[in-house]
């Protein structure tokens, strides 16, 4: 029985918290007193406009918040987002909604975007990146699919992640896009996008071969066909950690979720067959931070013959160490396993046509490298110097020069500087598996992530890259590597006047330097990021610090007075005697779904 318009009751508002239920993180010492409740205006539905104590309050806040907002960002040097910007001229775009809703390439009805510049911007690291540019669809000639495809991201480069997770989840689990009549008759009887399934192909496992014997790999096993579209994830322990959320949230399992569950005990990297969460890296050394190609290879040989196809994230910057995988060793490596078992090329029937896929996706997380280690590669080229009399070392190569190559993500705020996280996703237009969307609502093909994006994205990076030449890039790259070999000398004759060994450290080429964690007025003070690492078997706290271009010589000594005065006191573990550990964890007889840090990485403060 319906209920009458009397029966149905308001909800009752929550009665305000009193102090002692407050649970929320303390507000900042500069903040203490400012007044940031907004629940009280829900209390009277008469005012007309807010009481002047009111707006006194708010404009109290405004100003302190900016203050405080100014005071942090004037030490800040323990993460990757380069403070130094000067985007005052757009500030009038902030009063126009900007939407770029949908694909990049097609403008859509939603007429306030900027998608004009957007595509200014993905040609500009498209050429950059050695990508097929500009951009073309298979009715201005690209039929085989070589020119580059990409979008400009409302996150960081973990919205691009998540992107190239999803794309190689369909692209490697055979899924296919048709075109198909009927449909939902109340919307139109037009045709409909729809996803199918490819069936496995009956020639699908490679037939064994006098050639093939010859090769120094075991032949398939029995469940090839089973595994042919279940694709697995493999990244290194040094990747950022939202890749883990991510695999989970896209639904690609990692090799060791996959392994537990499926191969228990039978883990080749391992004395007792169990399987690591992550390809280890290395700890120590010239590699210090990338990942362990030969174990990475010993374990994507273990799935490949068994069908499954292969996800490799390879990292462009790892989070906390800023280390470079090579891309080049990597593929160097994976690429005879990938011949021998078919994942160099697969043919599925996509509806009746055959359709050629790799068994493999290769994605680049380029976060902070990717914007600048180009830059850093002409400036070796031409023979620079930093200021040190240090000749420029030439990078791995990561880009779209390598055929294996799939997808590249990186961020806006890092390298160049934005008020707000921005990114970018590049692939090939032959790798687009798009969403079964076309809505007619947008006018624009839903092939993004997600479906308003920020608009105000392509406005600072275009900004950015045209008030630049491609010498104060190079220029700039050089300087902050320059910053970085500064810092380490900083650290290290530090050490040597305080006695201590502040286990400094830096991977080649990084912009990061890593020395003993600072205590936590420090650690506040200049916005540094902490790490428990391990070294040769034992836990280090680890801070870091990283050479962005706001940077200076005198914030480097200012840190290092700092340190000075305080002596011992200075650090983590020598004033409070925390080793890093954590009590009171638990384990759980149940099969693991995946593994989600929640500290560590640059993650927390703590």
């Amino acid at each position: 029985m319906a209920s009458s318009m009397s029966d149905l009751v308001p909800a009752q508002r929550v009665s305000s918290p009193t102090t002692n239920d407050y649970v929320y993180p303390a507000l900042p010492k500069a903040l203490e007193g400012v007044n940031f409740d907004l629940t009280s205006s829900l209390k009277d539905n008469k005012l007309q406009k807010p009481p002047p104590d009111h707006l006194q309050a708010r404009k109290e806040a405004l100003n302190k918040s900016l203050d405080y907002l100014k005071q942090q960002q004037s030490h800040f040097m323990g993460f990757q987002a380069n403070q130094k910007m000067s985007f005052d001229e757009l500030n009038d775009f902030l009063n126009v909604h900007l939407n770029n809703i949908g694909d990049p390439f097609v403008e859509g009805n939603c007429t306030t975007n900027t998608k004009f510049m957007e595509r200014a911007v993905l040609d500009y690291y498209a050429s950059l990146w050695n990508a097929n540019w500009p951009h073309k669809s298979s009715l201005l000639g690209d039929e085989e699919g070589n020119s580059y495809w990409g979008f400009l991201l409302t996150m960081g480069s973990t919205e691009g992640n998540m992107y190239a997770l999803w794309n190689a989840r369909d692209y490697l689990g055979g899924k296919i896009l048709l075109m198909e009549s009927g449909g939902d008759t109340k919307k139109a009887a037009a045709p409909r996008l729809v996803y199918r399934q490819a069936a496995v192909p009956p020639n699908a496992k490679p037939v064994p071969s006098q050639a093939r014997s010859a090769a120094p790999f075991p032949e398939c096993c029995d469940e090839f066909c089973e595994n042919y579209f279940s694709p697995v994830a493999f990244y290194s322990e040094d990747t950022h950690y939202s890749f883990t959320k991510a695999t989970r949230l896209i639904g690609i399992p990692t090799f060791g979720v996959v392994g537990e569950e499926k191969y228990p005990g039978m883990c080749p990297i391992t004395e007792d067959g169990k399987w690591p969460d992550e390809v280890p890296s290395h700890e120590e050394g010239p590699e210090d931070g990338t990942i362990r190609t030969e174990s990475l290879a010993e374990l994507v040989l273990f799935f490949a013959r068994r069908g499954h196809p292969i996800f490799v994230n390879l990292n462009y910057g790892t989070t906390f160490k800023g280390a470079y995988d090579s891309v080049v060793k990597a593929m160097a490596a994976l690429m005879p396993i990938f011949q021998f078992y078919g994942h160099d090329k697969r043919v599925i029937d996509a509806g009746g046509e055959e359709s050629v896929r790799t068994g493999f996706w290769i994605h680049v997380d380029g976060a902070l490298g990717a914007a600048y280690i180009p830059y850093l590669k002409m400036a070796a080229e031409e023979g620079c110097k930093f200021e040190d009399g240090g000749a420029v070392e030439v990078a791995p190569e990561f880009d779209f020069s390598l055929e294996a190559v799939h997808s590249i993500a990186m961020s806006g705020h890092k390298w160049m500087g934005a008020p707000i996280p921005c990114g970018l996703f590049m692939s090939k237009r032959r790798y687009q598996i798009n969403p079964p969307s076309n809505p007619i609502y947008t006018g624009t093909p839903d092939t993004t992530f997600a479906g308003s994006r920020n608009g105000l994205s392509a406005v600072f990076f275009w900004s950015y890259i045209s008030k630049h030449t491609l010498k104060q890039q190079i220029d700039k790259a050089v300087r902050c590597q320059g910053m970085a070999r500064f810092i380490y000398n900083t650290m290290t004759e530090l050490g040597k006047k305080l006695n201590l060994d502040l286990w400094v450290a830096r991977s080649p080429l990084s912009l990061t330097v890593r020395f003993r964690q600072l205590n936590d007025d420090l650690v506040f003070k200049y916005s540094l990021s902490n790490e428990t690492l391990v070294v040769n078997d034992v836990q280090r706290l680890i801070s870091h610090v990283f050479a962005m271009e706001h940077v200076t010589k005198e914030l480097v000594l200012m840190l290092a007075e700092d340190v000075m005065k305080l002596g011992p006191k200075a650090f983590k573990d020598l004033s409070d005697g925390t080793a890093g550990a954590s009590d009171g964890l638990t384990t759980m007889d149940a099969p693991l779904v995946s593994c989600v840090p929640f500290q560590g990485r640059g993650f927390s403060g703590n």
